[in-house]
């Protein structure tokens, strides 16, 4: 049994958590989750909160499955790395949106998420390369 189905739900949960728990964005003395930054602008919403949390959803299914069954299979690894590559993507591009920088600005959130959703999709192309069939 490989460890990469720990680490997909792993790098699910903490991306879709760290969207209303951790601080994303820290200027100055005020920090706000991603969630908050939602609705900071009121002529325009972000969206970018939504987009993460439904790439999310898929490692946490998956996920789960694959701890039920033992385990995962390439076609599950396959929509969890191309979910979690569209969920660093959208999750660097907050900064641009928000005219920010990712090291300046960018809070323990905003770090703890892109890494979590890197390592899961690292996690997921190791999966694709050599499956985990299960077998011990």
């Amino acid at each position: 049994m490989k460890p990469i189905k720990f680490i997909v739900l792993a790098a699910a949960a903490i991306a879709f958590l760290g969207v209303f728990i951790l601080p994303y964005i820290s200027v100055g003395p005020m920090s706000f989750t991603l969630w908050k930054l939602r609705n900071l602008n009121p002529r325009e919403s972000l969206v970018h909160p939504y987009i993460i949390m439904l790439m999310s959803v898929p490692g946490l299914v998956l996920g789960g499955l694959a701890l039920r069954s033992q385990k995962l299979p390439r076609w599950a690894t396959i929509i969890t790395m191309i979910c979690f590559a569209i969920g660093t993507f959208i999750a660097l591009a907050v900064f641009s949106k928000t005219q920010t920088k990712f090291g300046e600005h960018g809070a323990i959130g905003a770090k703890l998420m892109v890494l979590a959703l890197v390592a899961g999709a690292g996690a997921s192309l190791v999966n694709i390369i050599k499956p985990d069939t299960g077998k011990a």
